[in-house]
């Protein structure tokens, strides 16, 4: 019953779009959302327990294998996302995969 409920009650009830208009000034948030266009990507895949393939990775991009959903690197030059337990996505500053 309260998953019928939740289908068919309209979001206007919970008072979105005053919320909304005023968390927008709000300073405490803490979180902005933002395009950064144009970076590069690099799926990269290989097993987690190959010590000479983390050692490579650290030795070529200087961020170790973060865990699944998890980052390692820095979030305005190259970090690393944790998709799976043996596939990453490496995100590069604007124009630098190629040099990976």
């Amino acid at each position: 019953m309260a998953d019928a409920y939740l289908r068919q009650t309209p979001l206007a009830h919970l008072h979105l779009d005053a919320r909304a208009a005023n968390e927008a000034a709000d300073a405490i948030t803490g979180v902005h959302i933002g395009e950064r266009q144009l970076l590069g990507m690099i799926n990269l895949r290989g097993k987690r327990t190959n010590p000479a393939f983390g050692s490579a990775v650290i030795k070529g991009v200087g961020a170790a294998l973060p865990n699944v959903n998890e980052t390692s690197g820095k979030p305005e030059g190259l970090h690393i996302l944790g998709l799976g337990p043996d596939e990453w996505l490496i995100i590069t500053p604007t124009g630098q995969e190629a040099n990976l």
